[in-house]
């Protein structure tokens, strides 16, 4: 953005809606110290970055305390505060503060009226972050505008809409004349607008204004993300670590954790109050299964957002596999207690953790929930079919895992669960049929397992983590090679049983070149070799 006198913000940022306010000083021992503290605010608010407006909107506030320059900083103060509004909606940080402060501002300053409109326009622009908090966050809608409007709460909630409709067409006139309407218009258009108008909206605006940073920051993430752009920004702008934040996020949705990683904590270091950087890490701390680590970031973000639901869950889950149960449950009840979102999730694992304690009644309480909840989720009805296996209601078991097997023809649980259901009713050739299913899908798991280990080799990081890393998937390749060699003997098993020694014979060999089952599928491999 080029700068601007002081004595012009308003004029230049909202023409027509208010007169311009002189931001002159009167003459004292003072002012030489008053100026430099304006000449900062105006250099911190020009690097239009989150860093640089918070700056700016912390030495404003502190100008505008003083009765001495408050007329004089309004328009500024309030301009820094509307942007930075704008960018805490795009990083994540909840509660609209600075949104709620610059309407303070505009009701305390007949002169500012005129930003009442994009204050309601600013308003329903939704905010980048994981998860729903909406019902925990307090939007900046709820404090009007104007005092009077505030009798009847629904009634004006309908006027800001429909302002805020007649608004657009002003906005996207501005967008072409002024950078502060160019931004807030794409910011309005890319939670509005198709992919294409969104594309064709972006085009335009950086047409009009090819060298503003900020602008080009705002089209290199919607409507798709320019990799190649945002780093440009970046380089342009140290300061504008929020692009870490971009390309961190990106790299998670691409499965490149380490590269997601590294990018994040550098956008937390320096934006620590955003608990959407917090709970990506704890995302990625849970997919490295780095479990102690999620849970810290988990807190982390739950410390800003004391009901965000997605940090209770992601903690709960890691806690579930630290085998740390009665915790877990702990922490489920507390997002059941807060009802409304991911009740289905929280149930299967209330259950999960429920039959891990070897309490089957309150696991088969939670499991019908999330039953109803989760219609078509494989895992709940796998988990559902072992609980009714264990209670011994054989015929409830395998509707259950049939279910399983309509969403996720790979569920193990569902396909192991199967196979037993059948062996207790002697259906030896559906049985190893079953068996077999599952060998597969575990050998599947085996190959993806393989190449993750390849990836962390790959990865650059301390050589201890890796070491960590790489044991912690070893130790999981082994249960699977042993748990489908446990399939190759059972479907021999079975296929003896059925009678069909031809196909029984290769399941067995392939039983026996796992060491924990050589001997009884040796043993298994002669007496075939005699039948067949």
């Amino acid at each position: 953005m080029k700068k601007r006198a002081m004595t012009l913000w308003l004029a230049a940022v909202l023409a027509g809606c208010a007169p311009a306010v002189k931001n002159k000083i009167d003459a004292g021992p003072a002012a030489a110290e008053i100026e430099n503290a304006l000449a900062a605010a105006s250099a911190a608010a020009e690097r239009g970055t989150y860093l640089g407006l918070k700056e700016a909107g912390r030495l404003y506030g502190e100008l505008y305390g003083s009765a001495r320059t408050r007329r004089a900083v309004a328009p500024a103060y309030a301009h820094a505060l509307f942007r930075l509004a704008l960018r805490e909606k795009e990083i994540g940080i909840p509660g609209g503060a600075s949104l709620l402060a610059c309407s303070r501002l505009v009701e305390e300053n007949p002169s500012l009226a005129g930003w009442a409109a994009w204050l309601v326009l600013a308003d329903t622009i939704p905010s980048r972050i994981k998860g729903v908090v909406k019902d925990v966050v307090l939007s900046a809608s709820t404090l009007p505008a104007r005092p009077e409007a505030a009798r009847n709460w629904q009634e004006e909630m309908k006027r800001r809409a429909e302002e805020a409709q007649k608004t657009e067409d002003d906005l996207k006139q501005k967008s072409l004349q002024d950078e502060f309407f160019a931004y807030l218009f794409l910011a309005r258009r890319c939670a509005s607008a198709s992919l294409y108008d969104k594309k064709d909206d972006v085009d335009q605006v950086l047409r009009r204004f090819p060298e503003s940073l900020q602008i080009r920051y705002r089209a290199a993430f919607c409507p798709q993300q320019d990799e190649a752009a945002l780093k440009a920004v970046l380089e342009a702008e140290p300061d504008f670590v929020e692009v870490h934040g971009l390309l961190g996020e990106a790299a998670v949705g691409r499965g490149q954790l380490l590269t997601a990683e590294n990018n994040l904590l550098r956008a937390y270091e320096k934006i620590p109050e955003s608990p959407h950087y917090a709970i990506l890490l704890a995302s990625i701390y849970f997919l490295t299964e780095e479990f102690e680590r999620s849970i810290e970031f988990c807190d982390r973000a739950i410390d800003i957002v004391p009901e965000y639901r997605d940090a209770y869950l992601t903690k709960a889950i890691s806690l579930s596999y630290l085998e740390r149960c009665r915790d877990a449950v702990d922490v489920l009840n507390k997002i059941v207690a807060m009802q409304y979102y991911l009740l289905g999730e929280s149930h299967y694992w209330l259950a999960w953790n429920h039959h891990e304690l070897k309490d089957n009644a309150q696991a088969q309480l939670h499991i019908e929930e999330s039953k109803g909840r989760l219609p078509t989720n494989s895992e709940v009805f796998g988990l559902a079919g072992t609980i009714a296996l264990e209670n011994g209601e054989i015929d409830r078991a395998e509707k259950e895992f049939t279910e399983a097997l309509k969403y996720n023809e790979a569920n193990t649980e569902a396909l192991f669960g199967l196979a037993a259901v059948a062996d207790r009713r002697g259906r030896w050739a559906d049985g190893a049929a079953f068996y077999e299913k599952a060998a597969g899908a575990l050998t599947r798991n085996e190959a993806a397992l393989e190449d993750k280990i390849a990836q962390i080799k790959a990865a650059e990081m301390d050589d201890t983590r890796r070491a960590k890393m790489i044991g912690r998937q070893e130790k999981q390749l082994r249960v699977v090679r042993a748990t489908r060699a446990l399939a190759y003997f059972n479907g021999a098993a079975d296929w003896a049983n059925a009678g069909k020694a031809e196909l029984a014979l290769p399941l067995a060999e392939k039983a026996a070149a796992h060491p924990q089952f050589r001997e009884k599928a040796a043993d298994l491999l002669s007496r075939l070799k005699k039948t067949a």
